[in-house]
């Protein structure tokens, strides 16, 4: 995959997740993404969330080449107390 491609991946992940989305290289690409239950902002109903962290490596689809982490898993009564 060529690196206009890869770029283009990049930003439609921005695109998707927003604020939530912290590019923290753009190639080889290094996202952390926020993932929460989406309930229309009612902090109430989100009981859970965690930062993925994906990292690949400039032959980003080459299986051995890439990883994916939790970088920070949180109930979120515990983020509140």
């Amino acid at each position: 995959m060529a690196e206009d491609e890869v770029l283009i991946e990049v930003e439609a992940a921005k695109s998707v997740y927003g604020d939530d989305c912290l590019v923290l290289a753009q190639y080889p690409p290094h996202l952390n993404l926020l993932i929460k239950p989406r309930t229309a902002d009612d902090s109430s109903q989100q009981f859970v969330e965690a930062v993925i962290g994906i990292r690949a490596s400039s032959k980003v689809y080459q299986a051995s080449k890439y990883s994916v982490n939790i970088v920070l898993p949180a109930l979120l009564d515990e983020i509140v107390q």
